[in-house]
């Protein structure tokens, strides 16, 4: 019906029509079976295969997986099954479920020629067309095919705003807690000593803060993934675009937080062996934070440690 009204109304060749449907509460069943159908082989094949061995990380894993919608094995109620039967049950519910799906707002219409989209989208202009007592506008799609996500066609822009607000929340929420249940009692532990007469920490500590940031950006990374998905963008490159500035944004975070924090030790090592500014004072005579962060020591030492925490 869309073919033949679009073409009627533009005069143009209609190649074929994809139909948006709502099927994210079922994409798991509905990709499985396309699974199977496309590849029966192997899908008779898992059908005998065991379930792997569990371990203590398995649910964590699992977690994960889940909350980035990869499915590595189906959980089986039992080995031993009825093909036969098991099949034709299993091809009615699919087919019972299929039936029920509501269509989204959203169809794609493949012309025969760029060109003759173009003339299309000029055509109907803002009259739009009508199908089914509808106005449904039509305008240029600037994605290629292989990046649409059909599963999430039907969140609407007022649905998604909710999502935005969760993920935001996600990836701030990830940054406090590595702040609050890592970073401070580390920096606590480091400013502890005094740095003069060999008051320092040794080389473990220097370990555990680059273990610290590394990972920070394990974590920074999975919660600006998770966060990105789960807004359920139409496109990939929308979400590959808004894990890139969830990610990125975490980073700053991260980096000042890690400049200021070394900068500070750096202040306090050198007030304790006694460092002095370019004019001779001693540096921990001056009590204006200007003159603190513009002095010679703490430029170089912030400079150089800035370089070391971006290279490579």
């Amino acid at each position: 019906l869309i073919k033949e009204k679009v073409a009627q109304i533009t005069g143009e060749e209609v190649v074929g029509v994809s139909v948006a449907w709502d099927y994210k509460a079922h994409s798991h069943e509905i990709s499985d079976a396309v699974e199977s159908d496309v590849c029966p082989q192997a899908a008779d094949a898992g059908g005998s295969q065991t379930e792997p061995p569990r371990s203590f990380d398995t649910p964590i894993t699992n977690k994960i997986l889940e909350a980035w919608h990869v499915h590595i094995h189906d959980e089986h109620d039992g080995h031993d099954h009825d093909h036969g039967h098991g099949h034709e049950h299993a091809s009615r519910q699919m087919e019972d479920l299929l039936i029920n799906l509501e269509t989204c707002p959203v169809a794609f219409v493949v012309f025969g020629s760029e060109a003759g989209r173009d003339r299309a989208v000029t055509v109907v202009g803002g009259a739009g067309v009508e199908i089914h007592g509808s106005v449904c506008s039509l305008k240029a799609s600037t994605h290629e095919p292989r990046e649409i996500l059909w599963e999430n066609l039907a969140v609407t822009t007022a649905d998604r705003k909710m999502k935005h607000l969760k993920g935001v929340s996600l990836v701030l929420a990830s940054c406090m807690a590595w702040t609050v249940l890592l970073y401070l009692p580390y920096a606590y532990y480091m400013a502890s000593f005094s740095y003069a007469r060999g008051d320092e920490p040794g080389q473990f500590s220097e370990g555990i803060f680059i273990g610290l940031v590394v990972g920070s950006q394990i974590g920074l990374f999975v919660a600006s993934s998770m966060a990105a998905k789960q807004e359920q963008w139409h496109y990939e490159s929308d979400v590959q675009k808004m894990y890139t500035l969830y990610y990125n944004s975490a980073l700053i975070l991260n980096l000042a937080l890690d400049i200021v924090l070394q900068a500070y030790l750096s202040y306090i090592q050198m007030v304790g062996v006694g460092a002095h500014t370019a004019q001779g004072k001693p540096l921990g005579s001056l009590t204006r934070f200007q003159e603190i962060f513009e002095s010679y020591p703490m430029q170089k030492s912030v400079g150089s440690l800035l370089f070391k925490y971006c290279w490579p």
